[in-house]
């Protein structure tokens, strides 16, 4: 259960005196603050306590005093924590149920905690008890994509394009989703805007992957790629690339010559790494007519 929000704060949010720069004095400002009852501080400590940092050891009951402490307030990020450990349960100190997981999930969400929102909309998607659970994660999952981004955008995409939580089906939408939370290094992100490119280039251009100036390779490539950094999608991007290369080898992207009929190996673009050409002058003409505005240098 990560930190986020208060524990990031550089002035008290009700007087704004800026806190002291030295960490010690900073942390025993931020208890003192917490004892005397403000819910900012009691939900800061209680993730002290949760991670063992800030000189607090690893205790969850004491994590669990504090966060509640919070949560009694209505303290938005208090009761999004509050509902993980009900989600997950904690052993010997919170017993599970979804019930209250969903109830304090809730209550958080529509006081604008977009990580809640986004949590909440996921719960009511896999959830699915009929078209009332769907239209309420459809929009949960908006309003947290449209303030947390990231996971949320991702969340988003692939609502739009699997059709999911009450959104039809749209590769265009789902395209814009997939790059905002490629933009914020979501890396679960990648590997599904590489899939939804192709598959808008099969629309666009039934499928003609080789047009100058539009075609999608570098850009399914490059998304490809950096999906290697992620467990969840690594094998199929593993599989997607080498599919990709496998045919893009084959031929010239200029003048479309089958390698096999030429006496040289095949000369491949060093920067996007996704083109390959039976010469100079075929790289320099397929250059000019459109490849230099769909090149993507690989990282």
């Amino acid at each position: 259960m990560s930190q986020e929000g208060d524990d990031m704060m550089t002035s008290c949010p009700l007087c704004r005196a800026d806190f002291p720069t030295d960490a010690e004095a900073n942390n025993s400002m931020i208890r003192h603050s917490a004892e005397n009852g403000r819910s900012w501080a009691q939900i800061t400590v209680g993730t002290w306590y949760w991670n063992g940092s800030d000189g607090c050891p690893v205790d969850k009951r004491e994590a669990l005093k504090w966060v509640e402490l919070a949560a009694e307030q209505h303290h938005p990020r208090a009761l999004g924590m509050l509902a993980g450990m009900y989600k997950d349960g904690v052993y010997g100190i919170v017993t599970q149920s979804e019930s209250r997981a969903m109830s304090l999930r809730k209550e958080a969400a529509d006081l604008g905690n977009s990580r809640a929102q986004a949590e909440l909309a996921h719960m009511y998607q896999y959830r699915n008890s009929g078209e009332e659970d769907q239209q309420k994660a459809a929009l949960y999952m908006t309003l947290a994509g449209a303030t947390q981004g990231g996971q949320a955008s991702c969340h988003l995409g692939e609502s739009f394009y699997y059709g999911l939580a009450g959104f039809n089906k749209s590769l265009y939408r789902a395209k814009h989703y997939f790059e905002e939370a490629a933009g914020n290094n979501d890396d679960a992100a990648y590997y599904l805007l590489a899939m939804t490119l192709l598959e808008l280039n099969a629309i666009e251009y039934k499928g003609v992957k080789s047009v100058p100036g539009h075609c999608c390779i570098p850009k399914v490539l490059f998304w490809a790629r950096k999906a290697l950094a992620s467990e969840q999608y690594k094998a199929r991007a593993i599989q997607l690339i080498e599919q990709v290369l496998s045919t893009r080898k084959q031929f010239c992207a200029n003048c479309k010559r089958n390698a096999e009929c030429l006496s040289e190996k095949m000369k491949q673009c060093v920067r996007c790494k996704a083109a390959w050409y039976c010469g100079r002058e075929c790289q320099v003409k397929h250059w000019k007519d459109g490849h230099k505005t769909e090149c993507i240098k690989q990282k």
